[in-house]
């Protein structure tokens, strides 16, 4: 459980009801104490932050945003972090619905030009973000050219059980958040993020099935692990409605 006077540190990982995530705990904090990174220049924007006087890193009681694990060395005292995880396939069509739809993403105009589908950009490997990320963001891996292996994997799990207070899943978003509020001490009611995703085939969701039974395999480990303690919060019937 996070303790008084830590900094929560939330990794959002593209996809995985981030966006929802940020506006709940926003409305915790004051927006003194509140620092976003916005992920498109990762290296850059910690190099900044790790470069302010220990005072201001210090003054931050939530730091989110799209990160890799190990922030926590540049944050005065005692921090914790928190994230959620998705199912990559689920996560895999998502990433890949979001792309094509909002131009200002890096794929947009790649995929407008060309028309790719999702199997075919599977095969080029034109991004990392579709290859084990859950398990690069979370081993703190920022090189994105080295492969995520069973190395990443053991890192991951080791960032899990040392470094997070919480991490759900957001297949179980609402039992998630119960138990975060808990963990926070923090009222943090809010509906699941709607995911509608667009079908894309049966030939693109076979393919993408079977890239990530050996691409993907990193992340599963992660969410068998994930999904015990949202489960048992449900067996003990703890969910409350309004």
């Amino acid at each position: 459980m996070a303790t008084s006077g830590q900094t929560v540190i939330f990794l959002h990982i593209p996809k995985t009801g981030g966006a929802t995530l940020h506006n709940i705990l926003e409305k915790n904090y004051g927006r003194n104490e509140i620092m976003t990174f916005d992920g498109s220049r990762h290296r850059s924007e910690v190099e900044r932050f790790a470069k302010l006087p220990a005072a201001q890193r210090g003054r931050y009681r939530l730091i989110k945003g799209h990160l890799f694990f190990g922030l926590h060395e540049f944050v005065p005292g005692n921090s914790t972090y928190i994230t959620f995880l998705r199912e990559p396939i689920d996560r895999g069509l998502s990433f890949y619905s979001h792309a094509r739809n909002h131009s200002d993403h890096y794929l947009h105009r790649l995929l407008s030009e060309e028309k790719l589908e999702l199997t075919t950009l599977l095969e080029r490997q034109a991004t990392p973000e579709l290859f084990n990320h859950q398990t690069r963001l979370i081993a703190g891996e920022s090189d994105l050219q080295r492969p995520v292996d069973r190395h990443s994997l053991e890192r991951a799990k080791k960032n899990l059980r040392s470094h997070f207070s919480f991490v759900g899943v957001m297949e179980e978003y609402d039992a998630g958040l119960v138990l975060l509020s808990r963990v926070l001490g923090q009222s943090l009611r809010k509906s699941a993020p709607k995911t509608s995703t667009k079908k894309l085939g049966k030939r693109c969701a076979m393919r993408m099935h079977w890239i990530s039974n050996y691409t993907n395999s990193r992340e599963r480990y992660l969410l068998r692990d994930a999904r015990r303690p949202v489960r048992l919060l449900k067996m003990k019937c703890v969910i409350f409605s309004d």
